[in-house]
């Protein structure tokens, strides 16, 4: 794929009430063209909003700052009516709610014609045809006649297939997926995230896929980043960073994961994140961190290579594997599980 479509993003912040709550601090990753990269982390984390903040879709009253560019487009330079046509053309969004995002007065055919005919131009004929053989594509049977139906005649699973169909109907290079399939039961998410990762090779297009989920992540993203309190606190490639983790939250999140045949209680980390009104001097993850002393305390923590494309927002890093080391096989990830034995 062309250098055009890489994503990078720098020192971006989102804040609100004038820059007294910082939700986002500094954040920076790229992303390569066709590349799946996976962004982790508890609820809160600021995640979402990084990924809103692509595309100019950040909350009313949310102050921007940092760079954030497209191949050579500045995205947070450019004006809305050029954001307008960026968006679904070139870079995509899924989101977790599809009743949400669909129109209820709609039928899903047109809805997604009206977006193929927004970035091409060609009659309202070709659209529908664009229409229906998008929702083959994204496997709804007899999708020609399903056209004519409206959101609420299809289940959660066929929901968010459409919205994948209308995320994709105009070819973008870049599909933000903004935990897509929490909603849907396990059976169901499988299914769609084996159709995002078809389709994502099929087009050749690069990732961002936001999920709470390490499992998930694990399956279909070839690097990871992890989250926590507005910060990127680890990143690298998926399989090392699931295997060993280098930073005591990533650790914590991986243990307290149940695997298919895990019984008793779960385990969780101590504590909860901090407010965002809240500010530290030292590491953010501290009050939580069994590794954490007086220096993580009381300095600023940046991030710190750990090996070969790989970082992490820890200073006891060579401490950690020791930390993880005891969460049994059957308490992981099914696909953690899976990487272990096949060296994927």
């Amino acid at each position: 794929m062309p250098a055009r479509d890489r994503l990078t993003v720098e020192d971006l912040r989102v804040s609100f009430a004038r820059g007294s709550l910082e939700a986002v601090r500094g954040v920076s990753l790229t992303i390569a063209p066709g590349e799946a990269y996976g962004l982790v982390g508890e609820s809160g984390s600021g995640k979402s909003l990084t990924c809103r903040a692509i595309l100019g879709l950040t909350p009313p009253g949310a102050a921007v700052s940092g760079r954030i560019t497209y191949g050579t487009t500045s995205l947070l330079d450019v004006g809305e009516e050029e954001m307008e046509r960026l968006r679904g053309s070139r870079i995509a969004m899924i989101f977790q709610d599809p009743m949400a995002s669909l129109n209820p007065v709609l039928t899903v055919g047109e809805a997604i014609a009206q977006i193929v005919r927004s970035h091409a131009p060609m009659d309202r004929a070709a659209a529908r045809r664009r229409a229906v053989e998008m929702m083959e594509r994204v496997g709804i049977r007899e999708a020609a006649k399903r056209a004519d139906a409206y959101p609420h005649q299809f289940s959660g699973g066929m929901r968010q297939r459409i919205l994948i169909a209308m995320a994709l109907s105009a070819r973008p290079s870049l599909l933000l997926a903004d935990e897509p399939t929490t909603a849907l039961d396990v059976i169901v998410q499988a299914e769609i995230l084996r159709l995002l990762d078809r389709l994502r090779r099929e087009e050749r297009m690069s990732m961002l896929f936001v999920s709470h989920n390490l499992a998930v992540v694990a399956n279909i993203c070839e690097r990871v980043g992890v989250m926590y309190a507005g910060e990127l606190v680890e990143e690298g490639p998926t399989r090392e960073v699931l295997l060993d983790p280098r930073m005591p939250y990533t650790a914590g999140l991986i243990a307290s994961m149940p695997g298919p045949r895990a019984s008793g209680r779960l385990r969780s980390i101590a504590g909860a994140p901090p407010a965002l009104h809240e500010s530290a001097g030292g590491c953010r993850f501290a009050p939580r961190c069994p590794l954490a002393d007086d220096d993580c305390r009381q300095q600023r923590i940046p991030l710190i290579d750990v090996g070969t494309h790989r970082q992490a927002r820890c200073i006891r890093s060579e401490r950690v594997s020791a930390m993880a080391a005891p969460v049994e096989p059957s308490a992981r990830p099914e696909r953690l599980a899976s990487m272990e034995q096949d060296g994927a």
